[in-house]
């Protein structure tokens, strides 16, 4: 990746800024009964599953990045793999493969948006 100066910035660059997301993203976490979990609204809708596919990414990369980052991060390095683990089983209840699982009974997919939630998923599984 390409920084301003023109020079090649490495993954580290960003990879620390999600310790503090994170902390930030702290309140916007939820838990669902059946052991999933979602960052935001939680609708059935592809943008939202985006936003959790974003929370499971951070979560991952930070569970399988360096030590030193993840003592910056207020949660756990187990909880941040159960997190991870919670927001991929919340994504793929609500796809329409399976019955409506979200939190507002819709399903995802189909959509235009719906190829960026499978390469966060991508990345993350691998990561895991």
């Amino acid at each position: 990746m390409q920084n301003p100066d023109g020079g090649v910035q490495d993954c580290g660059f960003y990879l620390r800024h999600f310790p503090r997301w994170l902390q930030w993203a702290e309140p916007h976490w939820h838990e669902t009964d059946d052991g999933g979990g979602f960052f935001g609204a939680g609708t059935g809708a592809v943008l939202d599953h985006s936003a959790t596919a974003g929370y499971l990414a951070a979560c991952t990369a930070l569970a399988a990045g360096p030590e030193s980052l993840r003592a910056q991060c207020h949660i756990p390095h187990a909880e941040l793999t159960r997190r991870a683990a919670a927001a991929l089983r919340f994504i793929l209840a609500g796809h329409v493969s399976r019955p409506g699982q979200t939190a507002d009974v819709q399903s995802w997919g189909r959509h235009w948006g719906s190829p960026i939630v499978l390469e966060r998923m991508a990345n993350a599984v691998d990561c895991l």
